[in-house]
Formats: structure tokens, sequence, C-alpha cells
């Protein structure tokens, strides 16, 4: 009898016999255990639900803007085809460019789906490594030369010679090539974006930082939200989906990292 009454105790039985009656007892250890397992399941359904309707907003928007893109890319090769015979060189230039905007927009689109869809299914590698930052930077400097050219838009690196971070270097690409491409869309020509790091304590910052167009602080973190997608044009009338910086969100995490903006208008 002492043997169960002691298992009662502990909480791992259920039943006690006294005076030839079965009083079904209910433990508090186990109360709290049905309990937390309860609020488990609604925190996970929640997330579940939050999950689904991410993604349910995320392939609307997807769908919306490719077809947007290659409807621009469809009607572009079609007066391509018909002045080919008929107009001068410059209009045939002129629908050629357009042509590539199209092709670029809708291959960066592409790209960031997939690195997006990647991190909802959970497949994507993190693999950290101990890498260059300012070779990093550079390297995303010298990429993106003939672009800011085009705006002539002085883009330039302020880091030191070297310095060593620990992380994975081909999400932090993917991240900082993102943040360079948004600051030379939203940057008036003969404007200046500078990338520069600093070091906090064990962290390495990288910044992007831009003359350009600027954002009202209230509609900061909606750049990061899907839910609340903050989108505009660029200076150029580039046109944008609003989703890389969402998808930069989604990268820093996890590359156990922070990602976010500080900004007023013209600044």
């Amino acid at each position: 009898m002492e043997a169960i009454i002691e298992g009662f105790q502990k909480g791992e039985i259920d039943a006690i016999l006294h005076d030839n009656e079965v009083f079904l007892l209910r433990s508090e250890t186990q109360v709290r255990r049905t309990e937390a397992n309860l609020k488990q399941s609604e925190e996970t359904q929640l997330y579940l639900t939050e999950l689904n309707q991410s993604k349910d907003r995320f392939f609307s928007i997807l769908g919306h803007d490719l077809r947007g893109m290659f409807n621009s890319l469809i009607v572009s090769t079609d007066m391509l085809v018909k002045i080919a015979n008929k107009e001068s060189s410059n209009k045939m230039i002129q629908f050629a460019s357009t042509m590539k905007k199209s092709t670029h927009n809708a291959y960066e689109l592409l790209e960031n789906l997939l690195t997006w869809s990647r991190c909802q299914r959970g497949i994507m590698q993190v693999s950290p490594v101990e890498f260059d930052v300012c070779q990093l930077i550079q390297n995303n400097i010298d990429l993106f030369a003939e672009k800011a050219g085009q705006k002539n838009i002085a883009l330039r690196a302020d880091t030191p010679d070297q310095l060593i971070a620990l992380a994975d270097r081909n999400i932090a690409d993917t991240i900082l090539r993102n943040l360079i491409a948004n600051a030379l869309k939203f940057t008036h020509p003969n404007g200046s974006i500078r990338v520069f790091t600093t070091e906090k304590g064990n962290s390495v910052h990288i910044s992007v930082e831009d003359d350009g167009t600027g954002i009202e602080p209230e509609n900061l973190q909606s750049l990061f939200q899907i839910d609340s997608r903050y989108k505009r044009k660029g200076t150029a009338n580039e046109q944008g989906t609003g989703l890389g910086l969402i998808m930069c969100k989604e990268l820093a995490l996890k590359n156990n990292g922070e990602i976010w903006a500080v900004s007023e208008i013209d600044k």
C-alpha cells in the first residue's frame, strides 16, 4: 500500500483503493501536463494557420506580379516584331530596353520565390563559415557597378581591409544583393549609396545607406511584413514586388541575425 500511495504522490498512479471503493483521482501533475499539451497544440495550430495564410498571400502576390511582368514582355516582343522593318533603330532600342527590364524583373522575382520557398519548407541548409565581409561587399559593389552607372549613382564601399564574420556566406550574399538592388531602385539619378560595416560586441553589422526617396517612419515595419506589403515604383519608374525585403527578413532569421530599417522622407 505504501508503494501505491508514494506512486500517487509522484503523479504516476490515477486510482487508489480505500475502504473497498475506488476513487478516480487526477493528479495535479497530469492536469498541468494536459494543459501544457493543449496549449502547445493550440499554439501549433495557430502557427500553421498563420503560415498557410502567409503562403496564400505570397502566391497571390506572385501570380499577379508575374502575370504583369510577362504581359509587358509579350507586348514589347509583339511591338518589336511589328516595327522591325518600319521604324528607326531608336524605337527598336526602346522596346528592347523594356524587354530587358521585364525579363530581369521576372528573373529576380523567380530567384526570390525559390529562396523563400526553401525557407518555408525548411529545406534550406544553413552552413556557418568564417568569411571576409569586406570581400563580400566589394563583390556586390562590382556586380552592381553597371546598373549604378545607368543612373549615374556613386556606389561605394566604406570598409576596413578585412573583417571576418561567422555566418552562412550564401545567405549573407543574397541579403546584401537584395538590399543594394533596393537602394539603387529608390536612389535618384546622380545620388549616392554607401555600404559600410560596424562591429558591436560579437556582432558585425552591414549597412546600406542611400540618399534616396526615403520612407515614412510609420511604414518601416511594413517593409518586412507580407500581410502589409509596402510597394511603390523606383525613381526611374522601376517596378518592384515588395517581396525582396520580406525574404531578407526570413533569411536573416535563418542566419541567426536581424534586419531593420531607419529612414525618413527624402533621406
